[in-house]
């Protein structure tokens, strides 16, 4: 199983599905780009990263552990890169396991930020003077665009310079990997891949309703379950590796 842990978090966060799913699975956890070990380097020193790039290295991992077929784990942040191996490997992927993924819906801020001229000056912008942008993400939840706990989630996360940094980094790092939900669902369907998607009743982040739309168009062995928690739903650990255990 290749777990990818959140925006601004660690692969420590599968420490605990290690513990409780150590007999039936063997799994690697990775740093995101820009959060601890994991760089661009060799033949990769492009300034983002591409599916052709995220395929040779799933490769080389799969040919080190001679594994035929893997399954799939993330929380936040790194659902895009499940999704991103989804379609590229769909005839090996026999699991997915999201804890409210990112890249559910369409996001047209960060679609904005990475896809267009205009967007990628703004952030660099927005690296050294917050101020402008941070006011106008306080106005989205007055045009109705967001709620006003996911923006408060987000002015909490990019408050400190460091943090923007970061952010900025990972979204540009990324910004040839988007995801088009409609094709992973087809994907899913047609290999009958296992979809269980885990999202917190009280995620301010990651709507709960988010999903139903995925899971509707991901066919029969798609199945949607909501936990009594936030967005933290990794913390979930023990009732989330019970759903796993069962199925295997």
């Amino acid at each position: 199983m290749l777990a990818f842990h959140g925006f601004n978090r660690n692969p420590d966060d599968f420490m605990p599905f290690g513990k409780e799913l150590g007999e039936q699975y063997t799994i690697l956890a990775f740093d995101l780009f820009f959060h601890g070990k994991s760089y661009l380097k060799g033949e990769f020193q492009a300034p983002y990263f591409t599916l052709a790039e995220l395929r040779t290295v799933t490769e080389k991992i799969l040919s080190i552990y001679q594994a035929e077929e893997f399954e799939l784990m993330a929380h936040s942040f790194g659902g895009r890169l499940v999704f991103n191996l989804v379609e590229l490997f769909p005839d090996k992927v026999k699991g997915i396991y999201l804890m409210a993924p990112d890249a559910l819906r369409f996001n047209p801020g960060y679609w904005f930020a990475t896809q267009t001229g205009a967007g990628q000056y703004i952030m660099r912008r927005y690296k050294q003077a917050p101020g402008p942008i941070l006011s106008f993400m306080r106005m989205l939840p007055r045009l109705g665009l967001y709620s006003e706990k996911a923006i408060e989630f987000y002015i909490s996360q990019v408050s400190y310079g460091p943090v923007r940094e970061r952010v900025y980094q990972l979204w540009m790092g990324h910004r040839k990997t988007i995801v088009n939900q409609k094709v992973i669902a087809r994907l899913i369907r047609k290999h009958r891949i296992r979809f269980r998607l885990f999202l917190g009743r009280f995620d301010s982040v990651i709507p709960a309703k988010a999903g139903e739309k995925l899971i509707r168009l991901s066919g029969p062995t798609a199945s949607l379950i909501y936990l009594e928690t936030g967005h933290r739903v990794q913390e979930k650990h023990g009732v989330i590796a019970g759903f796993i255990r069962e199925e295997k």
